[in-house]
Protein backbone atom coordinates (compact mmCIF):
# COMPACT_ATOMS: atom_id res chain seq x y z
CA UNK A 1 0.00 0.00 0.00
CA UNK A 2 1.32 3.43 -0.96
CA UNK A 3 1.22 5.94 1.88
CA UNK A 4 0.04 9.49 1.26
CA UNK A 5 2.19 12.42 2.38
CA UNK A 6 -0.06 12.90 5.39
CA UNK A 7 0.23 9.21 6.28
CA UNK A 8 4.03 9.38 6.12
CA UNK A 9 4.14 12.41 8.39
CA UNK A 10 1.84 10.78 10.92
CA UNK A 11 3.85 7.55 10.85
CA UNK A 12 7.10 9.40 11.58
CA UNK A 13 5.49 11.45 14.34
CA UNK A 14 4.00 8.31 15.90
CA UNK A 15 7.43 6.65 15.89
CA UNK A 16 9.00 9.76 17.39
CA UNK A 17 6.38 9.97 20.16
CA UNK A 18 6.71 6.26 20.90
CA UNK A 19 10.49 6.47 21.12
CA UNK A 20 10.62 9.62 23.23
CA UNK A 21 10.11 7.78 26.52
CA UNK A 22 13.07 5.46 26.00
CA UNK A 23 15.44 7.69 24.05
CA UNK A 24 15.05 6.80 20.37
CA UNK A 25 14.13 8.96 17.37
CA UNK A 26 13.17 7.81 13.85
CA UNK A 27 15.95 8.35 11.32
CA UNK A 28 13.33 9.07 8.62
CA UNK A 29 12.64 12.42 10.33
CA UNK A 30 15.99 13.60 8.93
CA UNK A 31 15.16 12.75 5.32
CA UNK A 32 11.44 12.49 4.54
CA UNK A 33 10.22 15.17 2.13
CA UNK A 34 6.68 15.13 3.53
CA UNK A 35 7.97 15.64 7.07
CA UNK A 36 10.10 18.54 5.85
CA UNK A 37 7.14 20.25 4.15
CA UNK A 38 5.13 19.81 7.35
CA UNK A 39 8.02 21.40 9.31
CA UNK A 40 7.87 24.49 7.11
CA UNK A 41 4.15 24.85 7.89
CA UNK A 42 4.03 23.75 11.53
CA UNK A 43 7.42 24.78 12.92
CA UNK A 44 9.06 27.53 10.87
CA UNK A 45 5.85 29.37 9.98
CA UNK A 46 4.86 29.39 13.67
CA UNK A 47 8.18 30.19 15.36
CA UNK A 48 10.31 33.21 16.12
CA UNK A 49 13.29 32.98 13.74
CA UNK A 50 16.66 34.71 13.85
CA UNK A 51 17.28 36.95 10.83
CA UNK A 52 20.20 39.29 11.61
CA UNK A 53 22.39 41.00 14.14
CA UNK A 54 21.45 44.63 14.68
CA UNK A 55 24.99 45.81 13.86
CA UNK A 56 24.60 44.44 10.31
CA UNK A 57 21.98 47.11 9.65
CA UNK A 58 23.36 49.87 11.83
CA UNK A 59 22.44 52.87 9.62
CA UNK A 60 19.14 54.03 8.08
CA UNK A 61 18.74 52.36 4.70
CA UNK A 62 20.93 49.36 5.56
CA UNK A 63 19.52 45.97 4.60
CA UNK A 64 20.44 42.29 4.36
CA UNK A 65 18.66 39.42 2.61
CA UNK A 66 17.72 36.48 4.83
CA UNK A 67 15.01 33.81 5.08
CA UNK A 68 12.02 32.90 7.21
CA UNK A 69 11.80 29.20 6.51
CA UNK A 70 12.33 29.07 2.76
CA UNK A 71 10.83 32.52 2.15
CA UNK A 72 13.36 35.23 1.28
CA UNK A 73 12.98 38.44 3.27
CA UNK A 74 14.64 41.85 3.36
CA UNK A 75 15.74 42.86 6.84
CA UNK A 76 15.93 46.63 6.64
CA UNK A 77 16.28 49.71 8.82
CA UNK A 78 14.05 52.57 7.68
CA UNK A 79 14.81 56.29 7.73
CA UNK A 80 13.45 56.56 11.29
CA UNK A 81 15.69 53.75 12.54
CA UNK A 82 12.95 51.13 12.82
CA UNK A 83 13.66 47.55 11.71
CA UNK A 84 11.35 45.77 9.27
CA UNK A 85 11.33 42.24 7.84
CA UNK A 86 9.80 42.42 4.36
CA UNK A 87 8.85 39.59 2.02
CA UNK A 88 11.04 39.97 -1.08
CA UNK A 89 8.27 39.76 -3.68
CA UNK A 90 6.65 42.57 -5.65
CA UNK A 91 2.91 42.84 -5.09
CA UNK A 92 2.36 43.25 -8.86
CA UNK A 93 3.77 40.02 -10.36
CA UNK A 94 5.86 38.58 -7.53
CA UNK A 95 9.35 39.33 -8.85
CA UNK A 96 12.04 39.98 -6.21
CA UNK A 97 12.51 43.69 -5.55
CA UNK A 98 15.95 43.26 -3.97
CA UNK A 99 18.78 41.16 -5.40
CA UNK A 100 21.81 42.25 -3.40
CA UNK A 101 22.80 40.23 -0.34
CA UNK A 102 23.37 43.49 1.58
CA UNK A 103 23.48 47.21 0.93
CA UNK A 104 21.93 50.56 1.67
CA UNK A 105 18.88 51.89 -0.12
CA UNK A 106 15.97 54.20 0.55
CA UNK A 107 13.78 52.30 -1.93
CA UNK A 108 13.40 48.90 -3.61
CA UNK A 109 12.35 48.86 -7.26
CA UNK A 110 10.95 45.82 -9.04
CA UNK A 111 12.86 45.14 -12.31
CA UNK A 112 9.73 43.79 -14.03
CA UNK A 113 7.25 46.69 -14.16
CA UNK A 114 9.00 49.25 -12.00
CA UNK A 115 6.81 49.18 -8.93
CA UNK A 116 8.81 50.88 -6.18
CA UNK A 117 8.67 50.55 -2.39
CA UNK A 118 10.18 52.57 0.45
CA UNK A 119 12.56 50.79 2.81
CA UNK A 120 9.75 50.46 5.36
CA UNK A 121 7.82 48.40 2.80
CA UNK A 122 5.19 50.99 1.89
CA UNK A 123 4.24 51.45 -1.77
CA UNK A 124 5.97 54.51 -3.29
CA UNK A 125 5.43 54.73 -7.03
CA UNK A 126 5.11 53.07 -10.41
CA UNK A 127 5.90 54.31 -13.94
CA UNK A 128 3.23 56.68 -15.29
CA UNK A 129 1.22 56.29 -12.13
CA UNK A 130 -1.27 59.04 -12.90
CA UNK A 131 -2.20 57.35 -16.18
CA UNK A 132 -2.14 53.69 -15.12
CA UNK A 133 -2.93 53.68 -11.39
CA UNK A 134 -4.65 56.98 -10.67
CA UNK A 135 -7.16 55.33 -8.28
CA UNK A 136 -4.85 52.69 -6.78
CA UNK A 137 -5.27 52.30 -3.01
CA UNK A 138 -1.52 52.49 -2.34
CA UNK A 139 -1.92 51.85 1.40
CA UNK A 140 -2.94 48.26 0.61
CA UNK A 141 -0.17 47.45 -1.87
CA UNK A 142 3.03 47.67 0.15
CA UNK A 143 5.37 44.72 0.53
CA UNK A 144 4.15 42.00 2.85
CA UNK A 145 5.89 42.18 6.22
CA UNK A 146 6.49 39.90 9.18
CA UNK A 147 3.84 40.92 11.73
CA UNK A 148 6.27 40.61 14.65
CA UNK A 149 9.88 41.78 14.95
CA UNK A 150 11.88 41.79 18.18
CA UNK A 151 15.39 43.01 19.00
CA UNK A 152 17.11 41.81 22.18
CA UNK A 153 20.83 41.94 22.97
CA UNK A 154 21.40 43.00 19.34
CA UNK A 155 19.74 39.83 18.00
CA UNK A 156 16.93 40.43 15.50
CA UNK A 157 14.15 37.83 15.43
CA UNK A 158 10.92 37.80 13.44
CA UNK A 159 7.81 35.64 13.36
CA UNK A 160 5.64 35.23 10.25
CA UNK A 161 2.70 34.10 12.41
CA UNK A 162 0.17 36.85 13.21
CA UNK A 163 -0.92 34.85 16.27
CA UNK A 164 2.60 34.23 17.60
CA UNK A 165 3.24 34.65 21.32
CA UNK A 166 5.35 37.60 22.40
CA UNK A 167 9.09 37.05 21.98
CA UNK A 168 9.59 37.08 25.75
CA UNK A 169 6.98 34.35 26.18
CA UNK A 170 8.53 32.37 23.33
CA UNK A 171 11.97 32.42 24.94
CA UNK A 172 10.77 31.72 28.45
CA UNK A 173 13.67 30.82 30.75
CA UNK A 174 16.10 30.74 27.82
CA UNK A 175 16.18 34.54 28.05
CA UNK A 176 18.13 34.24 31.32
CA UNK A 177 20.96 32.37 29.60
CA UNK A 178 20.98 34.54 26.46
CA UNK A 179 21.26 37.65 28.59
CA UNK A 180 24.14 36.13 30.55
CA UNK A 181 26.04 35.64 27.27
CA UNK A 182 25.03 38.53 25.03
CA UNK A 183 24.31 41.01 27.83
CA UNK A 184 27.72 40.56 29.46
CA UNK A 185 28.57 44.17 28.63
CA UNK A 186 25.97 46.94 28.54
CA UNK A 187 27.44 48.42 25.33
CA UNK A 188 26.48 45.37 23.31
CA UNK A 189 28.19 43.40 20.57
CA UNK A 190 29.08 43.89 16.90
CA UNK A 191 29.52 41.57 13.95
CA UNK A 192 32.97 41.38 12.36
CA UNK A 193 33.15 40.33 8.72
CA UNK A 194 30.45 38.76 6.58
CA UNK A 195 28.39 35.72 7.51
CA UNK A 196 30.08 32.67 6.06
CA UNK A 197 27.85 30.19 4.24
CA UNK A 198 28.20 26.46 3.71
CA UNK A 199 25.70 24.24 1.89
CA UNK A 200 25.47 20.77 3.41
CA UNK A 201 23.72 17.59 2.29
CA UNK A 202 22.16 17.33 5.73
CA UNK A 203 18.89 17.96 7.54
CA UNK A 204 18.68 21.17 9.60
CA UNK A 205 17.91 19.24 12.81
CA UNK A 206 21.33 17.57 12.84
CA UNK A 207 23.16 20.85 13.38
CA UNK A 208 20.48 22.08 15.77
CA UNK A 209 20.86 18.99 17.93
CA UNK A 210 24.64 19.47 17.99
CA UNK A 211 24.24 22.95 19.47
CA UNK A 212 21.67 21.73 21.99
CA UNK A 213 24.42 19.91 23.82
CA UNK A 214 26.09 17.05 21.94
CA UNK A 215 29.30 17.15 23.97
CA UNK A 216 29.94 13.43 23.62
CA UNK A 217 31.22 13.76 20.06
CA UNK A 218 34.00 16.25 20.86
CA UNK A 219 36.68 13.82 22.04
CA UNK A 220 36.31 11.71 18.90
CA UNK A 221 35.21 13.99 16.06
CA UNK A 222 37.58 16.79 17.10
CA UNK A 223 40.57 14.75 18.23
CA UNK A 224 42.69 16.81 15.82
CA UNK A 225 42.57 19.59 18.45
CA UNK A 226 44.57 17.34 20.74
CA UNK A 227 46.95 16.36 17.96
CA UNK A 228 47.67 20.05 17.27
CA UNK A 229 48.21 20.83 20.94
CA UNK A 230 45.17 23.15 21.00
CA UNK A 231 43.35 21.13 23.64
CA UNK A 232 44.29 18.70 26.40
CA UNK A 233 42.75 15.34 27.27
CA UNK A 234 39.41 15.73 25.50
CA UNK A 235 37.96 12.62 27.13
CA UNK A 236 38.72 13.97 30.62
CA UNK A 237 37.24 17.33 29.67
CA UNK A 238 33.81 15.71 29.15
CA UNK A 239 33.43 15.85 32.93
CA UNK A 240 33.80 19.64 32.87
CA UNK A 241 30.58 20.20 30.90
CA UNK A 242 27.27 21.30 32.39
CA UNK A 243 23.95 20.97 30.54
CA UNK A 244 20.94 23.25 30.97
CA UNK A 245 17.44 22.71 29.58
CA UNK A 246 15.26 25.82 30.11
CA UNK A 247 12.22 24.41 28.28
CA UNK A 248 10.29 25.10 25.04
CA UNK A 249 12.88 23.24 22.97
CA UNK A 250 15.70 25.66 23.82
CA UNK A 251 18.98 24.44 25.27
CA UNK A 252 22.43 25.53 26.37
CA UNK A 253 25.56 24.07 27.92
CA UNK A 254 28.69 25.36 29.61
CA UNK A 255 32.24 24.41 30.57
CA UNK A 256 34.14 24.76 33.83
CA UNK A 257 37.36 26.43 32.70
CA UNK A 258 38.90 26.45 36.17
CA UNK A 259 39.13 22.65 36.05
CA UNK A 260 40.67 22.63 32.57
CA UNK A 261 44.30 23.17 33.51
CA UNK A 262 44.57 25.99 30.97
CA UNK A 263 46.27 29.28 31.97
CA UNK A 264 43.06 31.16 32.81
CA UNK A 265 43.29 34.74 34.11
CA UNK A 266 39.59 35.63 34.22
CA UNK A 267 36.16 34.07 33.50
CA UNK A 268 35.58 32.57 30.06
CA UNK A 269 39.33 32.62 29.37
CA UNK A 270 39.53 36.38 28.77
CA UNK A 271 42.71 38.22 29.76
CA UNK A 272 42.01 40.00 33.03
CA UNK A 273 42.57 43.43 31.49
CA UNK A 274 39.83 42.68 28.92
CA UNK A 275 37.37 41.11 31.40
CA UNK A 276 37.71 44.15 33.67
CA UNK A 277 36.46 46.38 30.82
CA UNK A 278 33.02 44.74 30.77
CA UNK A 279 30.15 46.62 32.40
CA UNK A 280 28.01 43.82 33.83
CA UNK A 281 25.59 46.18 35.56
CA UNK A 282 22.60 44.88 33.58
CA UNK A 283 23.15 41.29 34.75
CA UNK A 284 21.69 39.94 37.96
CA UNK A 285 23.93 38.68 40.75
CA UNK A 286 22.96 35.10 39.83
CA UNK A 287 23.90 35.64 36.18
CA UNK A 288 27.25 37.12 37.20
CA UNK A 289 27.85 34.14 39.46
CA UNK A 290 26.95 31.76 36.63
CA UNK A 291 29.42 33.49 34.31
CA UNK A 292 32.15 33.41 36.95
CA UNK A 293 31.69 29.69 37.66
CA UNK A 294 31.11 28.45 34.11
CA UNK A 295 31.85 29.47 30.54
CA UNK A 296 28.58 29.37 28.53
CA UNK A 297 29.79 27.30 25.60
CA UNK A 298 26.90 26.90 23.17
CA UNK A 299 23.14 26.88 22.91
CA UNK A 300 20.11 26.76 20.67
CA UNK A 301 16.96 28.85 20.41
CA UNK A 302 14.31 26.56 18.91
CA UNK A 303 14.19 25.76 16.10
CA UNK A 304 17.44 26.70 14.32
CA UNK A 305 19.43 29.58 15.87
CA UNK A 306 22.60 28.65 17.71
CA UNK A 307 25.52 30.35 19.39
CA UNK A 308 28.99 29.13 20.30
CA UNK A 309 31.22 30.87 22.82
CA UNK A 310 34.55 29.27 22.06
CA UNK A 311 38.22 29.87 22.64
CA UNK A 312 41.49 28.91 21.02
CA UNK A 313 44.64 28.00 22.90
CA UNK A 314 48.09 28.69 21.49
CA UNK A 315 50.42 26.07 23.02
CA UNK A 316 53.49 28.19 22.19
CA UNK A 317 52.45 31.58 23.59
CA UNK A 318 50.09 30.00 26.18
CA UNK A 319 47.53 32.60 25.05
CA UNK A 320 43.78 31.98 25.18
CA UNK A 321 41.59 33.93 22.72
CA UNK A 322 37.81 34.09 23.17
CA UNK A 323 35.36 34.37 20.27
CA UNK A 324 31.58 34.17 19.92
CA UNK A 325 29.86 32.65 16.92
CA UNK A 326 26.27 33.07 15.79
CA UNK A 327 24.97 30.11 13.83
CA UNK A 328 21.85 29.62 11.71
CA UNK A 329 20.77 26.26 10.31
CA UNK A 330 18.77 27.47 7.32
CA UNK A 331 16.54 24.72 5.83
CA UNK A 332 16.89 24.22 2.08
CA UNK A 333 15.20 20.85 1.76
CA UNK A 334 14.72 17.61 3.64
CA UNK A 335 18.39 16.73 3.14
CA UNK A 336 19.92 20.14 2.49
CA UNK A 337 20.91 22.90 4.93
CA UNK A 338 22.63 26.22 4.41
CA UNK A 339 24.75 27.00 7.46
CA UNK A 340 25.33 30.71 8.16
CA UNK A 341 28.04 31.66 10.66
CA UNK A 342 28.95 35.07 12.11
CA UNK A 343 31.68 36.07 14.54
CA UNK A 344 30.61 38.77 17.03
CA UNK A 345 32.55 40.64 19.69
CA UNK A 346 31.80 42.93 22.59
CA UNK A 347 32.18 46.62 21.78
CA UNK A 348 34.26 46.96 24.93
CA UNK A 349 36.96 44.56 23.70
CA UNK A 350 40.07 46.45 22.48
CA UNK A 351 40.36 46.54 18.70
CA UNK A 352 43.68 44.72 18.70
CA UNK A 353 42.25 41.89 20.81
CA UNK A 354 39.13 41.71 18.62
CA UNK A 355 41.17 41.48 15.43
CA UNK A 356 43.41 38.71 16.72
CA UNK A 357 40.46 36.84 18.19
CA UNK A 358 38.61 37.14 14.87
CA UNK A 359 41.58 35.62 13.04
CA UNK A 360 41.83 32.79 15.55
CA UNK A 361 38.07 32.27 15.38
CA UNK A 362 38.19 31.77 11.62
CA UNK A 363 40.88 29.13 12.13
CA UNK A 364 38.78 27.18 14.62
CA UNK A 365 35.16 28.01 13.66
CA UNK A 366 33.14 28.76 10.51
CA UNK A 367 33.31 26.88 7.20
CA UNK A 368 37.13 26.68 6.82
CA UNK A 369 37.76 26.09 10.53
CA UNK A 370 39.02 22.92 12.15
CA UNK A 371 35.84 22.18 14.10
CA UNK A 372 33.46 22.76 11.19
CA UNK A 373 35.40 20.62 8.75
CA UNK A 374 35.19 17.79 11.27
CA UNK A 375 31.44 18.22 11.84
CA UNK A 376 30.40 18.92 8.27
CA UNK A 377 31.86 15.64 7.03
CA UNK A 378 29.59 13.70 9.41
CA UNK A 379 26.35 15.66 9.57
CA UNK A 380 25.02 14.13 6.35
CA UNK A 381 24.83 10.68 8.00
CA UNK A 382 21.26 10.81 9.43
CA UNK A 383 19.86 12.13 6.13
CA UNK A 384 21.73 9.54 4.09
CA UNK A 385 20.52 6.70 6.29
CA UNK A 386 17.04 8.22 6.52
CA UNK A 387 16.59 7.68 2.77
CA UNK A 388 17.75 4.08 2.98
CA UNK A 389 15.19 1.40 2.21
CA UNK A 390 17.03 -0.97 4.54
CA UNK A 391 16.69 1.47 7.44
CA UNK A 392 13.06 2.16 6.58
CA UNK A 393 12.17 -1.54 6.33
CA UNK A 394 13.71 -2.13 9.75
CA UNK A 395 12.04 0.99 11.24
CA UNK A 396 15.47 2.17 12.33
CA UNK A 397 15.62 4.52 15.28
CA UNK A 398 18.65 6.48 16.43
CA UNK A 399 19.88 6.19 20.02
CA UNK A 400 19.58 9.19 22.38
CA UNK A 401 19.66 7.30 25.68
CA UNK A 402 22.66 8.91 27.37
CA UNK A 403 21.55 10.46 30.66
CA UNK A 404 18.36 8.43 31.07
CA UNK A 405 17.77 7.18 34.64
CA UNK A 406 20.27 4.48 35.51
CA UNK A 407 22.12 4.85 32.21
CA UNK A 408 24.88 7.40 32.82
CA UNK A 409 26.94 8.94 35.57
CA UNK A 410 25.87 12.39 36.65
CA UNK A 411 22.86 14.29 37.86
CA UNK A 412 21.40 17.71 38.66
CA UNK A 413 23.76 20.51 39.68
CA UNK A 414 23.36 21.47 43.31
CA UNK A 415 22.73 25.17 43.94
CA UNK A 416 22.58 26.06 40.23
CA UNK A 417 21.74 29.81 40.11
CA UNK A 418 19.78 29.66 36.83
CA UNK A 419 16.38 28.33 35.74
CA UNK A 420 15.49 25.03 34.11
CA UNK A 421 16.87 21.53 34.46
CA UNK A 422 20.62 20.98 34.85
CA UNK A 423 23.08 18.10 34.48
CA UNK A 424 26.64 18.09 35.77
CA UNK A 425 28.57 16.39 32.93
CA UNK A 426 28.60 15.66 29.20
CA UNK A 427 27.17 12.19 29.83
CA UNK A 428 23.63 13.06 28.77
CA UNK A 429 21.56 13.73 25.68
CA UNK A 430 18.74 15.19 27.76
CA UNK A 431 18.90 18.58 26.03
CA UNK A 432 18.49 16.91 22.64
CA UNK A 433 15.59 14.79 23.88
CA UNK A 434 13.89 17.97 25.14
CA UNK A 435 14.40 19.56 21.70
CA UNK A 436 12.85 16.50 20.06
CA UNK A 437 9.87 16.47 22.42
CA UNK A 438 9.16 20.10 21.61
CA UNK A 439 9.51 19.36 17.89
CA UNK A 440 6.97 16.54 18.26
CA UNK A 441 4.56 18.85 20.09
CA UNK A 442 4.79 21.55 17.43
CA UNK A 443 4.49 19.09 14.57
CA UNK A 444 1.39 17.57 16.15
CA UNK A 445 -0.19 20.88 17.12
CA UNK A 446 0.98 23.12 14.29
CA UNK A 447 1.05 25.87 16.89
CA UNK A 448 4.04 27.19 18.86
CA UNK A 449 3.81 28.78 22.28
CA UNK A 450 0.87 30.40 24.01
CA UNK A 451 -2.17 31.98 22.45
CA UNK A 452 -1.04 35.46 23.39
CA UNK A 453 -0.97 37.32 20.05
CA UNK A 454 1.60 39.87 21.25
CA UNK A 455 1.63 43.09 19.28
CA UNK A 456 2.63 43.80 15.70
CA UNK A 457 5.65 45.88 14.84
CA UNK A 458 8.93 46.00 16.72
CA UNK A 459 8.92 44.61 20.27
CA UNK A 460 11.78 45.87 22.45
Amino acid sequence: MTLTSSDRVQAVLAAAASGAAHGTFPVEAFADDSVYQAELDRVFAKSWLFVAHESEIAEPGDYVLRHLGEDEVIVTRDEDGRIHVLYNACRHRGAPVCRGAKGNSSHFRCPYHGWTYRNDGTWASAPRKTLVYKNLDTANWGLLAAPHVAVKWGLVFASPDPAAPSFDDYLGDMAWYLEAVFGLDSRGMIVMGEPERALLEANWKTGAENYCGDALHVAHTHKSLEDLGMSQQLLREQEMYSMFSPGKGHATFAWNLERSGLPIEAPWGYPKQVWDLFDQGELTADQQRFNAERMPLAGLVFPNFGFFRGFSFDPVSQRVMVHTQLRLYQPRGATKTEVLSWLVFHVAEPEEYRTKSYQDGLFVLNAPGILEQDDFTLWNAPSRVGRSRFARDHEMGLNYQAGLPGMSRGGPIEDHPGPGESYDSAFTEGNIRAFQRHWIDQMNAGNVGSADPGRPGEDR
